[in-house]
């Protein structure tokens, strides 16, 4: 393998290494989602370049330039500025959802009623929770990567996509059963949408492209591969 060149990902955060192997462009991920304002990159860069054949003596200062970028962006997100919300609407917290997720939380969505509540997250799960009580009704488990994003537009369904490159269509009634796993798309599913009267499913992907499959049967009907990395929109 040949290391062709390196470069940061911010969100999620992480390194992507593009190399030649027979021949042949590929990519690798390294996520990083621990590193923080105190996060020592020297330290981790050595520990990287043990793991990794990829990372020669070389190039080792470019990755710790890299992770000093990515760990100064990823501080400044979590510092952003207070704003003065005088004459705002005023809001308290109702309840937290806590004790089911073992890694961060990646995204959250409610139903039309209100009644219930999804959660993804980075240890492979999305959750079903009761949004009237807190408690926690379902643990959708299946996906090889975390579950970047959730969506109940559906009732009695929901719906996945995952950084394993698939999205999922569950069952919510009784144990919380897979009923379909879409695949096609090349890297990571960022976001998911469902038309609901035309059975239809769209996601799109780090692959740069949108894909539609039949939420029946999670064939693919069709890929738009110049749509970048959106959110997609599905009318009714």
């Amino acid at each position: 393998m040949k290391l062709n060149k390196f470069y940061i990902r911010y969100y999620p955060p992480g390194i992507v290494f593009e190399y030649q192997k027979q021949r042949r462009t590929k990519q690798k991920i390294l996520d990083l989602f621990d590193i923080e304002k105190e996060t020592d990159v020297e330290a981790l860069a050595a520990r990287i370049a043990v793991d990794e054949p990829l990372i020669t003596p070389g190039v080792q200062p470019q990755l710790v330039a890299l992770l000093r970028k990515l760990r100064n962006k990823s501080s400044s997100d979590h510092c952003g500025d207070r704003h003065d919300v005088t004459g705002s609407p005023s809001f308290r917290l109702d309840r937290t959802l806590s004790g089911g997720h073992s890694l961060p939380i990646t995204n959250v969505c409610a139903d039309k009623y209100g009644d219930i509540c999804a959660t993804g997250s980075y240890d492979r799960t999305c959750r079903i929770w009761n949004a009237r009580t807190g408690a926690e009704n379902l643990t959708l488990a299946g996906h090889e990567n975390a579950v970047y994003s959730v969506s109940l537009a559906v009732t009695g369904r929901a719906l996945t996509g995952s950084f394993d490159k698939t999205a999922r269509i569950w069952s919510l009634d009784g144990g919380g059963e897979c009923l379909c796993t879409m695949s096609g798309h090349s890297a990571e599913v960022v976001a998911v949408d469902v038309c609901a009267p035309r059975q239809v499913v769209a996601t799109s992907s780090m692959d740069r492209t949108t894909r539609l499959f039949s939420a029946a049967t999670g064939k693919s009907l069709a890929s738009n591969p110049k749509a970048g990395s959106t959110r997609p929109w599905l009318n009714d």
